[in-house]
């Protein structure tokens, strides 16, 4: 039977954290509500890059997601703390029973790696929920409150990568020939007025790809196709961009050092390496190969 002293000290336990979190959360939710959103969307232009107009549309959207949690989401979890507080008494005998059972479940032999596995699946939840919390955050610019189907949603961030870096490497008149195993609609409408050049596969079927390429579409690499088909349209630059595990080579990945720079530099990673095939080559270049 669980002592009351140890009641009494959960008690104790919850009333502060509920006090503590309630009191930070109120301070949050004065802050969304004291300052108007284009604050937050301020701030989140000024900590993207200057030069990087897609990075400064995802940062202001991402300032603004911040404003929405800080004005409806951080009211809610101060509520909650009140609630928790004033039924600190029936709350506190279910925690100390809660905790009481875990610990005569993990006791015996191997008690010790038994709870730490118990403190690792705590853990992983709670990395699991602020990760997915992020996400939201990141998502927010391009879904907001819509779903998947109505947000392009084959836009994945491999290809809002691949965008911004031929929006910023490629001037608005060139034309650029893709090899590819993927639709590349996406690419002509972000990319316009460039012109995108795409010999299609006449096994290609026509269909959105799954995530992470789980149907491969069928396609043609770039040293399949002769020198005459590539330079038909007349191109500026060839790229090279293969997600499928039937055609993506690692030992390419690093191959493009502009690209590999621009990557490492957007996820703030020195060692970051793209898990896909990605290559930009001026069409002389190309040739002189």
């Amino acid at each position: 039977m669980t002592s009351p002293p140890r009641i009494e000290r959960c008690q104790s336990i919850i009333a502060v954290v509920a006090v503590v979190t309630g009191v930070l959360l109120s301070l949050v939710t004065c802050v969304g509500w004291l300052f108007p959103v284009e604050v937050f969307q301020d701030w989140g232009f000024r900590q993207a890059p200057q030069n990087d107009p897609y990075a400064q549309f995802e940062f202001v959207g991402r300032g603004e997601a911040v404003w929405w949690m800080c004005c409806f989401l951080a009211p809610l979890g101060a509520a909650a703390c009140g609630f928790l507080f004033v039924k600190r008494v029936n709350v506190a005998p279910v925690v100390v029973g809660a905790i009481e059972e875990i610990a005569s479940l993990t006791s015996g032999r191997f008690s010790v790696v038994r709870r730490l596995a118990v403190l690792a699946v705590i853990l992983i939840g709670v990395v699991h929920l602020v990760g997915g919390v992020w996400q939201r955050v990141k998502d927010w610019p391009y879904y907001r409150l819509n779903s998947g189907e109505t947000v392009l949603p084959n836009v994945s961030e491999s290809n809002r990568e691949v965008i911004r870096y031929l929006q910023q490497s490629t001037p608005e008149e060139a034309t650029i020939f893709i090899a590819s195993d993927q639709k590349l609609y996406f690419l002509s409408y972000y990319l316009w007025p460039r012109k995108v050049v795409h010999r299609m596969h006449p096994d290609a079927e026509h269909l959105i790809p799954r995530a992470n390429q789980g149907r491969q579409l069928a396609a043609y690499r770039l040293n399949e196709l002769s020198e005459g088909v590539v330079l038909q349209g007349q191109p500026d630059f060839i790229v090279e961009y293969f997600e499928g595990p039937d055609f993506v080579e690692p030992e390419r990945h690093t191959e493009d050092a502009r690209w590999l720079h621009f990557t490492r530099e957007n996820h703030r990673d020195a060692n970051y390496t793209p898990p896909f095939l990605f290559t930009l080559t001026p069409t002389a270049e190309w040739k002189s190969r």
